[in-house]
This record gives structure tokens, sequence and C-alpha cells, in this order.
């Protein structure tokens, strides 16, 4: 029995798609969790408006600490949702590039993986060169090998 590249390939390319389709769906979980977590902490404020003055709800809704890092948090996931669809969406193009045998499809996948590749060798650069966290720059450098 022979291994064609193209079965290792096709191989690899499921795996991608697989587990960037897991990450897709826990992202989007994640999301689905802090939105409603976010909606039933407003409706508790909302229903303190009556007990407390107006600037006190307005403090603890937009300006504390707690507020700046749940908007942060939630920009987070956003990201990390938007992220991991991105990733998802080319790897089923590679999937379907290499079972139909679409150069073009092959190739957009690997203009994807080199610009991800050098965005993040670009920030392990600058992590490495900032000197603060050595070895979050070293596991960092690591990783744009893969």
């Amino acid at each position: 029995m022979k291994i064609r590249i193209e079965d290792v390939c096709l191989a690899l390319a499921i795996v991608n798609a697989i587990t960037t389709g897991l990450a897709l769906l826990g992202s989007t979980v994640l999301m689905f969790i802090f939105i409603a977590t976010a909606l039933s902490e407003t409706k508790y404020l909302g229903e303190q408006i009556f007990d407390g003055s107006s600037q006190e709800i307005y403090q603890r809704m937009f300006v504390s600490d707690e507020a700046v890092f749940n908007t942060f948090l939630g920009t987070f996931i956003a990201i990390l949702v938007l992220a991991s669809l991105i990733s998802f969406i080319f790897a089923v193009l590679l999937c379907n590039g290499i079972c139909n045998r679409q150069p073009g499809q092959v190739k957009a996948y690997f203009i994807y993986g080199v610009i991800t590749t050098a965005m993040a060798a670009h920030v392990t650069a600058a992590v490495l060169f900032d000197g603060r966290d050595l070895q979050t720059g070293l596991l960092s450098l690591l990783g744009c090998g893969e």
C-alpha cells in the first residue's frame, strides 16, 4: 500500500478543520455565556435603580473597574470568535481544495498561513525585544514554527 501525499495532506486538513471547528464552537459557547451573564447583571442593576442614585448606577455600569474588565473581556471573546470563524473557513477551503484538486483554494490557505505566521512572528519579536517576559517570548517563538 502506497501512501500518497494528497492523502496525508487531506488527513491533516481534516484534523485542522476539526480542531478549528471545535475552537469556533467553544468560543461561540463562551460568547453566549458571557452575554447571558452580562444581561442578568444588567437586569439586576436595573432593578436597583430605584434604590440608589442614578450617579451610583452609572458608576457601577460604565466606569467601575468591573465594567472596564467586562468590556475588555467581551471584546476579547468577540475577536476570538471572529478569528476562529476565519480559521475554520480557511480549513474547510483547504479540505475542498485538496479533494477537488483546486490549486487556487490550496494557495489561498497557504497565503492565509503565511500571513498569520508572519503576524505571530511579529508579535513574538515585539515580546522578545521588550525583554520583560522572555519565557513567554520564547514559547511564542516555538508556536510560530507550528
